[in-house]
C-alpha cells in the first residue's frame, strides 16, 4: 500500500470520526435542552414534589419527582427516543410489558461513582433510559432516566439527569493508537503490532456487541465505535507498509497470518479489506541461490 493510499484512508477515517462526533454532540445538546425545558415546565406549573440538585467534582445530578398530566411528558419522552441512536446503552419499557431478566436499573454517580441510584423495574411502570458518552471526553457519561406510573390521567414518577465518570468507559483512547509509531528494530515492531492487535480485538468485539444490540433493539446497522476500529486498522496497515522490512521472513509470515485472521473476524467489510490489502502487499526476502 503506497503512502498516497494511506493518506486517503487516514483522511476518510478522520472525516468519519468528525461526522460521528458532530452527530453525537448534536444529540447530547438536544437531550440537555429537552431536559431543561421539561423540568422548567414542571416547576412553573408546580408539578414537582421533590427536587435534588447536587454538584460534585467532575459532575452533577439533577433529580425531579413529579405529579403531572401525562401529556406533559410526551415531548421529552419522544426526544429521548429520537436521540437513542446516539446512546451506547438504552432501556425502554412500557407499562404492562415484561422486562425479561432485568429487575432493576442502577445509575452510578458522585465522586468515584461511590453512590448509586437504584430504580426497581416494575411491570406497571414506564421506563426510558438513555446513556450517552460525552463526545468531547469518552470517559464521561450523560445518563437520562424517565420513569413513571399512570394514576388516572396523570403521571407520577421521576426524571433524572446525571453527568460524571462513565463506569463502562472504553479503556482505549486516541493515545493508544499512537504508541510505538516508529519502530527501529524487529522487536519494537512486534511489540507495536501486538499492542495494536490487542486494542483492535477489544474494540472489534465491542463493535460486534454494539451492532447486535442496535440491530435487535433499533433495527439499525451502525455504531459509533466503528471510527475507532477503523483508525486502529489503519494504524496497523501503516505500521506494516512502512516498517515490515525490519522483520525476517518467519516473522513476516506470522504477521501476514495474523492480518488474515483479523480480516476474517472483522465486523465491517471496509476494515476487513484494510487488513487484506496489508497482507497482500507484504514482500518477502528471496533466498540467495
Amino acid at each position: 500500500m503506497n503512502k498516497n493510499i494511506l493518506k486517503k484512508l487516514a483522511l476518510s477515517c478522520c472525516l468519519a470520526l468528525a461526522s460521528t462526533q458532530v452527530m453525537a454532540q448534536k444529540s447530547v445538546d438536544q437531550m440537555s435542552e429537552a431536559f431543561n425545558n421539561f423540568t422548567t415546565k414542571l416547576l412553573k406549573n408546580k408539578q414537582v414534589t421533590l427536587v435534588v440538585n447536587d454538584q460534585y467534582e467532575g459532575g452533577y445530578i439533577h433529580k425531579y419527582q413529579f405529579d403531572a398530566p401525562i401529556s406533559v411528558l410526551q415531548k421529552f419522552d419522544d426526544t429521548m427516543l429520537e436521540c437513542s441512536s446516539a446512546s451506547f446503552q438504552s432501556f425502554v419499557k412500557t407499562a404492562g410489558t415484561e422486562s425479561g431478566s432485568k429487575k432493576e436499573i442502577r445509575l452510578a454517580y458522585d465522586v468515584g461513582n461511590k453512590s448509586t441510584y437504584v430504580f426497581p423495574v416494575e411491570i406497571d411502570n414506564n421506563y426510558n433510559m438513555q446513556l450517552m458518552r460525552d463526545p468531547k471526553d469518552e470517559s464521561m457519561r450523560y445518563a437520562y432516566m424517565l420513569t413513571w406510573a399512570k394514576r388516572g390521567d396523570r403521571a407520577v414518577g421521576h426524571v433524572v439527569e446525571i453527568y460524571g465518570k462513565d463506569p463502562q468507559a472504553p479503556s482505549t483512547n486516541k493515545k493508544d493508537t499512537e504508541l510505538n509509531e516508529k519502530p527501529k528494530t524487529a522487536l519494537e515492531f512486534m511489540q507495536a503490532f501486538g499492542t495494536l492487535r490487542s486494542i483492535y480485538l477489544k474494540q472489534n468485539d465491542e463493535l460486534r456487541r454494539d451492532l447486535e444490540w442496535n440491530g435487535k433493539t433499533w433495527g439499525r446497522k451502525q455504531s459509533d465505535k466503528l471510527p475507532l476500529v477503523t483508525a486502529v486498522a489503519n494504524k496497523i496497515s501503516s505500521l506494516c507498509a512502512n516498517y515490515i522490512h525490519l522483520l525476517s521472513n518467519p516473522d513476516k509470515l506470522l504477521v501476514q497470518r495474523t492480518l488474515r485472521d483479523m480480516q476474517s473476524s472483522a465486523n465491517d467489510k471496509y476494515v476487513g479489506n484494510i487488513f487484506a490489502t496489508a497482507a497482500d502487499n507484504m514482500s518477502f526476502k528471496r533466498k540467495k541461490p
